[in-house]
């Protein structure tokens, strides 16, 4: 893809992002905090800024860091530059989220890390195992009378999720991720290689029905996700299918709400929560912790208890209190907003080097591994990570780091390969 086409793209989809701003999002969601109030030199800023980002990004997909680069430009530091210049949100933070952004680039770029050897396991007793535990999940929620919990309404969801965790025992709370993430995406793309298309339905259905079950609304859409990226990735003009899909996703959704602007549903979870929602958490979580305590990772594992909070509950549920009291909100957000909250301008930092060195480790394995097996089998994981979770989170709990471990033993046909130094 040439240079003047990705940038030009770019600048449309920035363009249509503030269409969708202004048209819909502060129109309709408004109460939400959305305001429209643009800023003619903070827009001329956000278009420069996004050109200096997207001349960072590489011209073709061809290893992993060059898919997740793009990806964490479309999502969600596209639509903060949008909400920095038509919300008229904070400089400095805007600022400091690019030059992280840049740190990220250039640290996957010229970093060229070693992986450690590991043995190999079957691939057959891989995946049957980890259909087995997806299966077993489901079976043990309708053993436990889940049934009654049944919902496929996505109008309903937060309704049913709090009432089937209640019911369920709290394991399940950390099973969920695991399994909806982790086993049986890798399933997914196990049974492609192997050409087992039985597999690929039943751990289909099983998503399926443990959104039924869970109410957490990713479970259905992963499945899909990690095909959808499987086949995009093998072309070779993938860069150019997924910036027109993010187009397009604007355009059908908006033409849409014209014809029936009484029918927002879909509107809402297209535009404002994929788009906009993370987005306006990280400025949020600035905005909240440039005034007042930060947590210095007294809510995660890593600080070991010694780091006492100086807030009652966690750091979502304390952004969510704040500014959204009546709706009971779990404010999650990405390395973006959580790495600030934690550590200030040091965390976002902390934050993106880790980043961008694990983007350096994924692009040694693809040496060995397919960019689209390794983008497919970790992305419901790492979308977590990129949009809607801590960094040590996301890696500890929602499998990122479980899932290239499995990448790992699975994959690598000739692993002593990697005690020698990636050129």
């Amino acid at each position: 893809m040439r240079l003047l086409y990705k940038l030009l793209i770019y600048i449309l989809c920035f363009f249509f992002l503030a269409l969708v701003y202004e048209d819909f999002i502060s129109t309709v969601f408004g109460y939400e905090g959305y305001k429209w109030e643009p800023n003619s030199l903070k827009i001329l800023e956000a278009y420069g800024l996004l050109i200096i980002l997207a001349l960072l990004t590489p011209n073709q997909i061809r290893k992993p860091s060059d898919f997740l680069l793009h990806f964490q430009l479309l999502f969600p530091i596209l639509p903060m530059l949008v909400l920095y210049g038509f919300s008229d949100k904070s400089r400095a933070y805007i600022l400091l989220v690019s030059l992280c952004f840049c740190i990220v680039s250039f640290l996957s770029h010229y970093l060229k890390p070693k992986l450690l050897r590991i043995p190999n396991i079957d691939v057959n007793f891989l995946k049957n195992l980890a259909f087995s535990i997806g299966l077993l999940y489901v079976l043990v929620i309708i053993a436990l009378g889940g049934l009654r919990f049944l919902n496929f309404d996505f109008t309903k969801i937060y309704e049913f999720r709090t009432t089937s965790e209640e019911a369920l025992p709290p394991i399940f709370n950390r099973l969920s991720p695991m399994v909806a993430k982790v086993f049986l995406p890798f399933v997914i793309i196990l049974s492609l290689k192997t050409r087992s298309h039985l597999y690929i339905f039943l751990s289909t259905a099983i998503c399926i029905l443990a959104f039924g079950l869970t109410a957490h609304r990713g479970t259905i859409f992963y499945p899909f996700l990690v095909l959808s990226f499987y086949f995009l990735l093998k072309h070779k003009e993938s860069l150019l299918f997924l910036l027109l899909g993010y187009l397009s996703v604007m355009l059908i959704v908006m033409i849409a709400y014209y014809l029936d602007q009484k029918n927002i549903i879909f509107g809402s979870v297209a535009l404002r929560r994929t788009f906009f929602v993370p987005a306006n958490l990280n400025f949020l979580y600035y905005e909240f912790f440039s005034q007042n305590p930060l947590v210095y990772w007294a809510d995660s594992k890593v600080s070991l208890g010694l780091v006492q909070s100086y807030y009652p509950t966690n750091i979502s549920q304390t952004i969510g209190d704040f500014y959204f009291p009546n709706q009971q909100a779990f404010a999650n957000t990405g390395w973006i907003g959580s790495g600030y909250a934690n550590g200030g301008v040091s965390g976002l930092f902390i934050y993106s080097i880790m980043l961008g060195i694990f983007f350096s480790m994924l692009n040694v394995l693809a040496k060995y591994v397919d960019t689209n097996i390794i983008i497919s089998v970790l992305f419901p994981s790492l979308i977590s990570l990129l949009i809607s979770s801590d960094f040590f989170t996301s890696f500890l709990t929602h499998g990122v780091l479980l899932s290239f471990i499995l990448l790992l033993f699975t994959f690598l046909k000739n692993s002593s390969k990697l005690k020698m130094k990636a050129k």
